[in-house]
């Protein structure tokens, strides 16, 4: 094996233990298919539900360690599925940020919904009969389909992965633009619906106790993806200093 080769080798073995690293397992060819995030998109619905100030403050305003964010979510997604629903974590990605695009969301705000309601549980049953990822009563679920032309059969629809983000996706849409993007406000209608929280904002009461668990996982997982793409830097940099001294 001449110089050349060897520094090729070395360098292909690198490469396999750098993204081994930052994934603690080998990303799939289908990956490809995933659909990058629009930043500015995000950006802009991120200012919306942080505010400006806070938002600079945030995990989620740390652009060079959110690139190829699409890749990130994946692996997140991937890590957050209970270990029999792992095989579900690629389309479960693909509709996060098909879906996200269409209404014009932060996909990370769509991820921490599902963290809240369900743990990423597809299969999850809430007290007063929520359903699935992203807790969807069927009366809503019927309800939201026929406003916007999704297919929808029975509640037991709720239960595969991809329509309950397709109709929770688009009923936060529907919430968000009742209460005019102001962000606490449509939050908590996902939780307790409309009425109550025109009702609480009536007595001048801020609905702010689920909106906060929403958040709280929102930047979670906004400092995750950021170390991640520390991680990826610091074996990169270990991978160009290792290849450079092959001979």
């Amino acid at each position: 094996m001449d110089t050349k080769q060897m520094k090729a080798f070395m360098i292909t073995g690198l490469t396999v233990l750098v993204v081994g690293f930052q994934n603690f397992q080998f990303m799939p060819e289908d990956l490809m298919g995933l659909k990058p995030v629009d930043e500015s998109q995000r950006v802009k619905h991120a200012r919306e539900l942080l505010g400006s100030k806070q938002y600079k403050k945030s995990a989620a305003s740390n652009k060079e360690q959110l690139s190829n964010m699409h890749f990130k979510l994946y692996q997140e997604v991937l890590k957050q599925l209970p270990k029999n629903h792992k095989a579900h974590a690629y389309r479960i990605t693909r509709t996060i940020l098909n879906e996200s695009s269409k209404y014009n969301f932060d996909p990370i705000f769509v991820a921490a919904i599902i963290k809240t309601e369900s743990s990423y549980n597809p299969l999850a049953l809430g007290g007063v009969g929520e359903i699935g990822l992203m807790q969807i009563r069927p009366e809503t679920a019927k309800w939201m389909a026929k406003k916007v032309k999704i297919p929808y059969h029975s509640a037991s629809d709720l239960k595969d992965p991809v329509k309950n983000i397709v109709i929770g996706v688009a009923y936060m849409d529907y919430l968000r633009a009742k209460f005019e993007s102001k962000s606490y406000r449509y939050i908590a209608a996902y939780n307790m619906g409309p009425k109550n929280v025109r009702r609480l904002i009536s007595q001048q009461k801020k609905p702010v106790e689920y909106s906060s668990k929403i958040f709280t996982n929102y930047h979670a997982t906004y400092k995750r993806l950021v170390e991640q793409g520390i991680k990826t830097d610091n074996m990169m940099s270990v991978l160009a200093e290792t290849s450079s001294n092959v001979y």
